[in-house]
């Protein structure tokens, strides 16, 4: 690979990704970036903005891209380009970081002779992520509700690492938490700080009983005949990455408040949550070499 006029390409995202370019420059990183959508670098920013992605492709043998990398309609998180578009301009030796990559395009950057570097599968940033997402779903929860949490009856959809720091941060608000999960050592683990835990079969007959359910299951688990048993006082925030958990058809029919919830570290958290991704991305790459 021919030398590059810039060390690090930061490709769309959102305000985390802005967050990394600047922490990026402010440790002297030469940082060209590429924004197209609502996004917008500052007039005064130490990186350079490209007029396209890619240009801003072409420039560094490391590429930044969002978390998760693919949005709604196969496009690359941050921009209007679709994930087959821009991997042929992949460059035999590039790093491309981002953030739960489907294995088909982490295949398709391989095939490029490109290093994939899925951000989201380092337990670290995994954990540093779930807590801006719990602190951003608490400030929605509390924002869209009639009802104090406290005391509230709430139910978490999973308990993998994003379950677990919701619930940790439920049980400290004193909210009556119910846990649902399918595995059984994570109803073990759940049982330690949740009021109640349900497995598959017990769910359902639960489900008018809550003020606010949360699902941090990426794959259906609320159904039409479970929404159909949903209290019309409840709220279900979808945290999971799309398409979510909930038949949204259902829900809109049954007129079930219930909203996705994506990329709430960029919204909630995107300086603390920028200084972590770029400490995980400069650690991996002095591992590699």
């Amino acid at each position: 690979m021919k030398k590059k006029e810039f060390d690090i390409a930061v490709l769309g995202g959102d305000r985390r990704q802005i967050c990394m370019a600047e922490e990026l420059s402010r440790q002297g990183y030469q940082v060209c970036v590429y924004f197209p959508l609502d996004l917008h670098p500052q007039k005064d920013a130490a990186y350079i903005y490209m007029d396209s992605a890619k240009e801003c492709m072409e420039k560094a043998p490391v590429l930044a891209a969002g978390i998760p990398l693919i949005k709604a309609g196969g496009k690359v998180n941050g921009t209007e380009e679709k994930a087959e578009g821009l991997l042929c301009f992949l460059e035999k030796g590039q790093h491309f970081f981002a953030g739960c990559i489907p294995l088909e395009i982490k295949k398709k950057i391989e095939q490029q002779g490109a290093v994939a570097h899925d951000l989201m599968e380092k337990k670290s940033v995994a954990v540093f992520n779930s807590i801006a997402t719990a602190e951003g779903i608490l400030a929605e929860a509390i924002t869209r509700s009639d009802v104090n949490l406290n005391k509230s009856k709430c139910l978490v959809l999973g308990y993998g690492i994003c379950g677990k720091t919701l619930v940790s941060y439920l049980s400290r608000l004193f909210c009556q938490v119910t846990v649902f999960a399918r595995r059984e050592k994570q109803r073990a683990e759940a049982a330690v700080l949740a009021d109640r835990v349900l497995c598959y079969g017990e769910l359902s007959k639960h489900m008018g009983e809550f003020d606010f359910i949360f699902n941090t299951v990426p794959a259906l688990i609320l159904g039409e005949e479970e929404l159909k048993k949903v209290s019309d006082q409840t709220h279900i925030f979808d945290l999971a990455t799309y398409p979510g958990g909930i038949d949204w058809k259902a829900a809109k029919e049954l007129g079930i408040q219930a909203d996705s919830y994506p990329g709430l570290p960029g919204k909630y958290a995107p300086r603390s949550c920028g200084k972590e991704l770029v400490r995980q991305m400069i650690q991996e790459l002095k591992e590699f070499q």
